[in-house]
């Protein structure tokens, strides 16, 4: 099954939307909460974005060390056409 750029951007659009409101609705009965749940609820957002940003840089770092090399395990490879492959520029 595939999808059309225009249902692609028009579901990319849905999910904004029901993001926004399920955001809305959050914060209004974010008052109604004690503030002990509140603190944890700041507390595991705290975490979750540095969990979020670590992952971005370890993902960023292990892109940069790999660089335009193509890797390949050492079962790999063993027919002729994935040896000639292999000295082809990508």
């Amino acid at each position: 099954m595939t999808t059309s750029p225009t249902s692609a951007t028009n579901l990319v659009r849905a999910q904004e939307i029901y993001a926004r409101r399920l955001v809305h609705q959050l914060d209004q009965s974010a008052d109604q909460l004690p503030h002990a749940v509140l603190e944890r609820l700041r507390a595991a957002r705290v975490r979750a974005v540095a969990s979020r940003k670590s992952y971005a840089q370890q993902t960023a770092q292990s892109f940069q060390q790999m660089g335009s090399t193509l890797a390949m395990s050492p079962n790999e490879g063993s027919s002729t056409w994935s040896k000639l492959i292999s000295f082809l520029p990508l």
